[in-house]
């Protein structure tokens, strides 16, 4: 009986036990809480892996702006003519205002940024070839936070962009003083005509642009001054702009198109010739190589012929004409020194500049100021005769020039480029850009900065 007893209860409680197991696999209660308990390190994780991800897709957007607004800032240096250095500072100022964190280097007295740099034209993309693009590549290092269980390897997040010039009109006549007061003068009985180009002014004064009677004439595109335009008694008659309503004033600044030719090496220059007058006819050019170089001056009179693919070098004096005939294909005449051109005597001009080389588009070129503006003060003055033709540009960067009474000349490809210049007297020019094929660059005022990538 009490084996009996004793297997009975042995029995009751594995019923007891089996029915509670029973129960509690079908018991629910809790199982949420479990099931969290285990994936809730994933889910945590997952999310915050997320957030990562998220700040830095932002970072990436934040640069993306700081590169764009930089590459603006660096492409309105560039309409200007500024230098590279002047490109960068102004690409760094703008973009560590839009949130960029720059990372400044030392070497010596030298200061960089490692992580922006500029670039033009760009190093990549599709403006490779463009020299009015501007390239911005900017970067930041980021350490990683939770991926740093996957990688310790910081986060590189970078962005680029591309600013360029695009439009503007035609301009042939520039002068590039940027404090003279009338740097662009009409007075006296003058009459200029340009055709199918505009009159540009880099000088800030409020008479950039003079015109100070009613008796001069000017028939151009448009107008455009850094600064004002002074004119007295504008009427449509004198004042004939065919694509502007009136003077564009307190406009950008408008670049130098020739600003990076590189003038003749007087020291390797061949020596200087033992002739300096000549009465023609006659044609004159070097015994040897393609470079001519006369100091103290040129004299020429009668009909003077000079010998085509020539740079001709006027080391100080004057190159002075006395009436006759002056004829030259693909030539270049330099002036170093002080040299300038008196042509009072009228002669008939049948010049052309070389479409190819060093000196494309070139006809009469003159040494910079740049160490000194205030010493731009030779003077270039032109009288030309009926019938002549000047094909090319008269770039005069350190001087002035002024064409002068019963001076008149039809020239279809011409550009004045100077200091100052000044149409005056009975001077009568006609003048435009027609330059196809003429190796001369564009001058183009009113451009504007877009981003092309």
């Amino acid at each position: 009986m009490l084996e009996m007893s004793h297997m009975n209860r042995l029995s009751c409680w594995a019923k007891y036990i089996e029915s509670g197991v029973a129960r509690l696999r079908a018991d629910e209660r809790g199982a949420a809480a479990v099931v969290m308990a285990l994936v809730s390190p994933v889910l945590i994780g997952g999310m915050a892996l997320g957030a990562e991800t998220g700040y830095w897709y932002y970072t990436q957007r934040k640069l993306q702006h700081a590169a764009d607004v930089a590459a603006h800032a660096a492409g309105v240096r560039k309409r200007v003519g500024d230098s590279q250095a002047r490109l960068e500072q102004a690409a760094m100022q703008v973009a560590a205002r839009s949130g960029f964190i720059p990372v400044k280097t030392t070497e010596g007295q030298t200061q960089t940024i490692a992580n922006l740099t500029v670039h033009t034209p760009p190093k990549s993309g599709a403006f490779t070839d463009q020299s009015g693009a501007v390239e911005v590549s900017l970067h930041e290092i980021h350490a990683r936070m939770l991926s740093s269980i996957f990688s310790d390897e910081p986060i590189r997040i970078a962005a680029r962009a591309v600013a360029k010039l695009e439009g503007g009109s035609p301009a042939c006549v520039l002068a590039l003083s940027e404090t003279k007061p009338k740097a662009v003068e009409v007075s006296g009985s003058s009459s200029a005509t340009l055709k199918d180009c505009s009159v540009a002014s880099n000088s800030v004064q409020s008479d950039a642009y003079y015109m100070p009677n009613s008796t001069a004439y000017l028939s151009a595109d448009c107008i455009s001054t850094v600064g004002e335009a002074a004119i007295k008694n504008p009427s449509p008659s004198l004042l004939d702009l065919k694509v502007c309503t009136g003077v564009q004033e307190n406009a950008p600044k408008t670049l130098d198109p020739y600003a990076d030719v590189m003038e003749p090496n007087l020291s390797t220059a061949p020596p200087c010739a033992p002739v300096n007058k000549f009465n023609g006819p006659v044609t004159i050019a070097p015994q040897a190589g393609n470079v001519m170089r006369f100091c103290g001056g040129l004299t020429l009179k009668g009909k003077i012929t000079f010998k085509e693919d020539v740079l001709y070098i006027i080391d100080g004096g004057d190159l002075t004409i006395t009436g006759g005939e002056i004829h030259g294909e693909r030539v270049t005449f330099f002036f170093a020194n002080n040299a300038t051109a008196d042509l009072a005597g009228r002669p008939l001009l049948d010049l052309s500049a070389p479409p190819t080389g060093p000196y494309a588009g070139l006809l009469f070129f003159s040494s910079r100021c740049d160490l000194s503006p205030a010493s731009c003060g030779e003077v270039f003055k032109i009288t030309g005769n009926v019938g002549s033709t000047v094909q090319g540009a008269v770039y005069l960067p350190g001087s002035a020039i002024e064409f002068l009474g019963n001076s008149e000349s039809t020239n279809d490809c011409l550009q004045v480029i100077a200091d100052k210049i000044t149409f005056t007297g009975n001077s009568t020019i006609k003048m435009g850009s027609a330059c196809s094929g003429a190796g001369t660059r564009d001058i183009l005022m009113g451009q504007v900065v877009k981003l092309v990538e």
